[in-house]
């Protein structure tokens, strides 16, 4: 089957030409989530002649113009695309800016201020980001706000496997995923005082090393990997059964408030818990 527009895959150093319709087409393990969303598009879309563009750039795109249509992953500090002007609209995991998810003068936690200073840090970024994309534009006189979308991350390292009725589940509850984003140096900030990430999942994992002493009749299915990328780089087949097993999975905060364990969880039906989720359409009434 031909489709009726143009993708392309940019999270490398080439752009790839992506088919949808060829399945064995492994690029990158966040691609089958959207290649079925944009079949799902096509099937809805009435024009066609767009090039899609699916990258982690923020700054940079193979072309421009008014039939092209970037979207947008990995943008966790959720910097504003500097070529938002240049093309007819964006599809952006992450949201447009950052939100805060806390609230530091109701409760000063150590969570909430690690957040606090995360959320400066982030909103620097944003209005810096900001002010190069209103230069661009400026240098533009017929120059326009290209609208901005917020869209799910979706499922990652995840594939299909036998659907198993709760009640049969083997697993009470599950976490599996990494406490630091990545190694720190001995002499970093983020090491000794820790990342609202690391500070948040190190609370919990303690938490739920008591709860499994206390209740030995459940059973409590803990894997720390050593980085974020440990877990994306796990055999698919074996985090995917695990998180199938699992009636209660847990999804604490990552390097930003979402996470892809929240959509792979919830795509298997697990009863998910977990913390401050983004004001997205997508997460409204979510059974969390």
């Amino acid at each position: 089957m031909q489709s009726r527009n143009t993708y392309y895959v940019c999270l490398g150093k080439k752009p790839i030409a992506w088919d949808l319709h060829d399945s064995e087409q492994k690029i990158n393990v966040h691609t089958d989530y959207f290649r079925k969303a944009f079949i799902a598009m096509e099937q809805a879309l009435k024009t066609e002649g767009w090039t899609i563009y699916l990258t982690w750039n923020t700054s940079w795109l193979p072309s421009y113009g008014p039939k092209v249509i970037a979207v947008l992953l990995g943008d966790e500090l959720a910097q504003m695309p500097l070529y938002r002007s240049k093309v007819a609209m964006i599809f952006k995991c992450y949201g447009v800016r950052p939100p805060l998810g806390c609230k530091p003068h109701r409760h000063w936690t150590y969570q909430n201020v690690l957040t606090l200073l995360q959320h400066g840090f982030a909103k620097a970024k944003y209005v810096q980001s900001l002010m190069k994309e209103k230069r661009s534009r400026r240098k533009k006189a017929s120059a326009t706000k290209t609208p901005i979308y917020p869209i799910p991350l979706g499922y990652a390292n995840q594939v299909e496997v036998p659907f198993i009725p709760f009640h049969k589940r083997t697993i009470d509850v599950s976490f599996a995923g990494s406490v630091v984003h990545r190694k720190y140096k001995w002499w970093s900030i983020q090491k000794w005082f820790k990342t609202p990430k690391s500070y948040s999942r190190s609370k919990m994992i303690s938490a739920l090393q008591n709860f499994a002493d206390k209740h030995t009749s459940l059973n409590v299915n803990l894997k720390v990997t050593p980085s974020f990328k440990a877990i994306r780089s796990e055999d698919p087949v074996s985090y995917s059964d695990r998180v199938m097993s699992t009636r209660i999975s847990l999804v604490p905060r990552g390097a930003s408030y979402e996470t892809y364990r929240f959509f792979e969880s919830i795509r298997f039906g697990c009863l998910v818990v977990a913390e401050y989720l983004p004001d997205f359409w997508f997460y409204e009434g979510a059974p969390v």
